[in-house]
Formats: C-alpha cells, sequence, structure tokens
C-alpha cells in the first residue's frame, strides 16, 4: 500500500487528505455557505465530503468545481443552502495564473503530459524570444522587447468581451451524457462544441520571463511565462483561454498554476483551509458559516417583506413587491424566506427555505 494511502473503515485504500484525519462535528453547523481556500492536489469533492465531516451533515454541496491543480475559493453550501449553489454558479469568477508558453500539454496544464507540434504550426519569432529571455536578456517592456509585449497585448485584448471558447477535451463537460475527460481516457475521438463565454478582465501581472525547460520526445524546450489575472463568466475554462491566447500568438501553451480568488462578491482573503476549520473545531468553536439571508446578498437583489407576506410565501402565493431586479432573496426579519422571480406584476417564489411554521 502506498504511503500516501491509509485503510478505511469499510478496509478500503484511502487516499491522504492534506488535513489529516477528520472528526466527524458532535452538533450539526447551521444552514448557510462556507468559503474554503482548496487545498492543491485534492478534487472539490474531496473538500465536500471533509466539510460533511466537520459540519456534521451530509448535506453539503459546492458551487462550481476546481481542478485538483488549482486552488482557493470554493464556495460550500450548507443544509438549506444547498438550494443557493445554482444561483452561484453563474458568478462572475476571478482567477490568477501562470501561462507558459513553447509547450503545450494534454490537459493544458503542468500535470498533462507534454506536446510539441510540428514547426509549421508556430511563429519563429516567438522562439527567438524564448532562446533570448534563457540567455538572460533584459525582460521588461522596452527596447526590443516592446514589440513583443505589444503582441502579448494585442493577444490579450482578441480574447477580451464575448468569445466561442471551446473546452478543454479532458473538462468535466458531459457529452452525450459522458464526461469529456471520461471519453479522452477511454481513448474515444469527439468533438466539444464552443459556448459564448465573457472575458471581463484579462491583466498581466508580470513581465516575461524564462519558465521551465520541458523535456518532449527526448528533447528539451526553453519556454517563457507571464502571470495574469482573468475575470470571466461562468463556464470559462482558463485552461482553454491560455491555450487560445498562446495560439493566437503562433505559440503552444498551458498554465502551470490557477488560484480562484473571487466568486461574485466572495472572496478568498475571507476563506479558511479545511485544515483552519478542523483547528477552530478542536479548539471549540464554530464553523465560519455565512448566514442564508447573507450570502443570497452577496448574489443578489434583496427585498424586505411582511410577515403577512411570508406567510403567503409559505402556501406557495405570489406577492407584490417594489420594482427591482430578479431574481431577488425575499427577507423577513433577517431570514431568507425565499428566492423570488418576476411573474407579470408580482414575484413568484421559486426556491422556499422558510416552513409555515418558521
Amino acid at each position: 500500500m502506498s504511503k500516501k494511502q491509509t485503510k478505511s473503515e469499510g478496509g478500503r485504500p484511502r487516499r491522504h487528505m492534506p488535513w489529516g484525519d477528520l472528526p466527524r462535528a458532535e452538533h450539526t453547523a447551521p444552514d448557510g455557505i462556507i468559503v474554503i481556500d482548496k487545498d492543491q492536489g485534492v478534487t472539490s469533492h474531496d473538500v465536500v465530503g471533509a466539510v460533511r465531516r466537520l459540519a456534521g451533515t451530509r448535506k453539503v454541496g459546492h458551487a462550481g468545481t476546481l481542478d485538483p491543480m488549482a486552488t482557493g475559493l470554493l464556495t460550500i453550501g450548507v443544509g438549506k443552502a444547498t438550494r443557493l449553489l445554482n444561483y452561484l454558479m453563474g458568478c462572475n469568477k476571478t482567477y490568477r495564473t501562470t501561462i507558459c508558453l513553447g509547450v503545450s500539454t494534454t490537459t493544458e496544464d503542468a500535470e498533462g503530459e507534454p506536446i510539441f507540434p510540428a514547426k509549421e504550426d508556430v511563429c519563429p519569432d516567438f522562439f527567438k524570444v524564448i532562446q533570448r529571455f534563457r540567455v538572460g536578456e533584459s525582460q521588461a517592456d522596452t527596447g526590443d522587447n516592446a514589440e513583443i509585449y505589444s503582441r502579448l497585448r494585442q493577444a490579450r485584448e482578441s480574447l477580451l468581451g464575448e468569445i466561442d471558447q471551446v473546452p478543454s477535451l479532458v473538462s468535466a463537460i458531459k457529452i452525450d451524457g459522458k464526461r469529456a475527460y471520461e471519453r479522452v481516457r477511454d481513448g474515444e475521438e469527439f468533438i466539444i462544441p464552443a459556448r459564448r463565454i465573457c472575458i471581463d478582465r484579462f491583466d498581466f501581472l508580470s513581465e516575461l520571463r524564462a519558465g521551465p525547460v520541458i523535456s518532449v520526445g527526448g528533447n528539451d524546450f526553453p519556454t517563457i511565462e507571464i502571470d495574469a489575472e482573468v475575470t470571466c463568466s461562468a463556464g470559462t475554462y482558463i485552461r482553454a483561454l491560455a491555450r487560445d491566447f498562446g495560439a493566437t500568438l503562433g505559440m503552444p501553451a498551458h498554465i502551470r498554476m490557477l488560484r480562484r480568488i473571487k466568486v461574485g462578491d466572495f472572496d478568498v482573503a475571507n476563506a479558511y483551509s479545511v485544515a483552519q476549520l478542523n483547528d477552530i473545531l478542536n479548539d471549540k468553536g464554530e464553523i465560519p458559516v455565512i448566514p442564508l439571508a447573507q450570502a443570497a446578498g452577496l448574489v443578489m437583489a434583496t427585498a424586505s417583506i411582511s410577515k403577512d407576506q411570508k406567510t403567503a410565501i409559505s402556501f406557495g402565493q405570489f406577492i407584490e413587491i417594489p420594482e427591482q431586479s430578479y431574481p431577488v432573496a425575499l427577507v423577513c426579519d433577517d431570514e431568507l424566506v425565499a428566492i423570488g422571480e418576476k411573474r407579470g406584476k408580482k414575484t413568484r417564489p421559486v426556491v422556499v427555505f422558510s416552513s409555515r411554521d418558521g
């Protein structure tokens, strides 16, 4: 058995997690959102499993998968908050990434096998740039490098706004009921249709610098890399964005680092690692849960309603509220009663959180 595995209660091998063994909570955590800073090397499902133990309930879900290589913000719903997750999934997201130019990979990130295309598929000018950077010439946006940075900016700007993006073949998108990465694993050939996304912001955070030397087919290839921050719509694949950025330059590309720092108004600066949550429980503290009404207010407009309107909603009735944007969180005395959608001149409750006697 691997050193990174232990025996589970059922006798089957269990992967080692960076947070170690977790106790099962003595009390169930309140309904709400927990913002997690995901560790590298674990799946989003691993985090959900950990929170189930720490929150003392199996009613736990997440809004938007992060690849095992990626770190950062994972919004976790506990209890009734799992019914909010669909709304969180539609929020814009912000990522920080390192784009490596010169070599692509089978997964379009650092965990895949390196691929080097035929010479006629790439721009020879950029290979000269790579060689310059390897021998330590100036990397700043001056002199001979000014033209290179100009082309980098042009490539970036061509990807801003609404664009059609073909997701990575190893994504979790379902094609005829089967995950794309499963089809790749099974050796199937298939096409993923492009989808319309929006890149609101694509900023460089660093100068170009020498990247790693990557071995492909027995040959060593130097690379260059640059850090970037991207704000984008739901459904965007940063790996695919880096791939298309490189293609615009005539270069193979992949990402070497990915960190999600924002989901809507949720910020990783306010997040906890699983290990930190465990420490809080060990110190007899309470799991830091963002209450339902507050969490909903970070995702959508909020409207205060009366107790009579709350009762009407509990019977599935439509209510009248002042004109505003939809969907809307309907709140009574700091309690999230329902999510409402516009129906004619009235508001229809589509997800109800409050019971008739609550």
